[in-house]
């Protein structure tokens, strides 16, 4: 039998994190471009999901409770590995590394001027002895 758990949403982890970083459930609407009653719902959502409150509400805003900061440590461990993930992907195709280049002073312009080093460190000699 499935349980609410088996249905996290990474987007209602997201809007979370949002709440927690803007310290308000309305800063976060704002933040996200969206209606307070739609942060409201899924916060409760995610409560919901989780099995307990994530926030208290006082006067001077949103306080975690113990359910809360868990979730928000969890959270912030699954937007790095997100990121990580994003850059890895992305990045695949670049040329990396060290690279040992001989050639002729106008190559070596040419290489330079067409971003052809982006994510190269490298040593360039130039010489005319060919």
């Amino acid at each position: 039998m499935a349980r609410a758990i088996d249905h996290l949403d990474w987007d209602d982890l997201k809007l979370f994190l949002t709440v927690v970083r803007c310290k308000s459930v309305t800063g976060a609407a704002r933040e996200l471009k969206v209606s307070h009653s739609t942060v409201s719902r899924r916060l409760a959502r995610l409560e919901y999901t989780v099995g307990g409150a994530l926030v208290e509400r006082n006067p001077d805003g949103l306080l975690l409770t113990p359910a809360g900061l868990i979730t928000m440590r969890r959270a912030e461990e699954i937007e790095n590995g997100v990121n990580a993930l994003r850059s890895d992907v992305s990045n695949r195709d670049e040329i990396r590394g060290t690279v040992r280049l001989a050639t002729m002073e106008g190559i070596a312009h040419f290489i330079s001027q067409n971003g052809l080093w982006n994510s190269v460190s490298g040593i360039l000699i130039l010489t005319s002895n060919w």
